[in-house]
């Protein structure tokens, strides 16, 4: 399902996947799944590498510019996409980035919301829920 929807919102399959199930260890990834976002202006484009290993599933991102342009740094980010403006939008220990980005240019990355501080509060099921 996941798989579909990132297909769907534009994200293109480089790499398939390729896994071997080892039991009650979980996964092994033999080749991991490689997925590219193009920006809109066709010049950056966000790679997305995803992996099972055990039981542990993972995603990595990295951002592919121009040879001779400087990297932008994506190490921890656990979400990464192109917004509606065309922005870099990113998401890391949990606040929300965005980056402008100019040509080819990614520019410094300002805060969008510091979700760090949200914290999980019991509710009661509301009655019509409960009902099937």
């Amino acid at each position: 399902m996941y798989s579909r929807r990132l297909t769907r919102d534009g994200w293109s399959v480089r790499q398939e996947w390729r896994s071997e199930l080892l039991g009650w260890d979980g996964f092994r990834t033999d080749v991991p799944e490689l997925r590219a976002r193009v920006h809109p202006n066709a010049r950056l484009a966000i790679v997305l590498e995803r992996r099972l290993d055990g039981l542990r599933y993972r995603e990595l991102f990295e951002l592919e510019v121009p040879s001779g342009r400087g990297r932008f740094d994506l190490d921890g980010v656990e979400w990464a996409d192109w917004d509606q403006a065309g922005r870099l939008v990113f998401l890391r220990a949990g606040k929300v980035w965005a980056a402008p980005v100019k040509g080819s240019e990614i520019a410094e990355p300002s805060g969008l919301i510091d979700l760090t501080a949200d914290r999980h509060a019991p509710r009661e099921t509301p009655h019509w829920a409960k009902v099937w």
